[in-house]
């Protein structure tokens, strides 16, 4: 069960990956017409803005609105 879920996580962030860099390189000369949103897993991998959005947090009780999921991974991590 374990390998599974690992193995789950990995693929997903794999996939996350490759629609980030095809995200990116829509956006670079002669890229393709833009196309793709940028989706919304990649804050996830900002630890500097889920420290940011924690204090954020802790000041005013207010959810961010910029880059949430960092701040959710990031209280997650620091229970475990």
């Amino acid at each position: 069960m374990r390998r599974g879920f690992q193995a789950a996580f990995l693929l997903l962030n794999l996939y996350l990956g490759v629609i980030f860099y095809l995200w990116v390189r829509q956006f670079e000369p002669g890229g393709a017409a833009p196309s793709l949103q940028r989706p919304a897993g990649v804050e996830g991998w900002l630890p500097i803005a889920g420290l940011m959005n924690l204090r954020y947090f802790a000041l005013t009780h207010h959810v961010p609105t910029l880059h949430p999921a960092a701040m959710f991974l990031l209280i997650a991590f620091l229970a475990m």
